[in-house]
């Protein structure tokens, strides 16, 4: 049975883009932690250039 209840763990950048209806609960005390990507190394995907393109930014809220 759906709930219409969702815990989601997002970066500082995605708590603008939340919605009226959506919480947001900063967590902190925690230390640092990495996030691996992997994909095919013969990927063409389109999505995943665009992927790199946003990482490649420079962060709003670097450390």
């Amino acid at each position: 049975m759906a709930t219409g209840q969702l815990v989601a763990v997002v970066g500082d950048s995605a708590v603008d883009r939340l919605g009226r209806h959506v919480a947001a609960v900063p967590v902190t005390g925690l230390p640092s932690t990495d996030v691996l990507l992997a994909w095919p190394a013969d990927s063409h995907d389109p999505r995943v250039a665009s992927l790199l393109d946003l990482i490649r930014q420079p962060h709003r809220h670097a450390a």
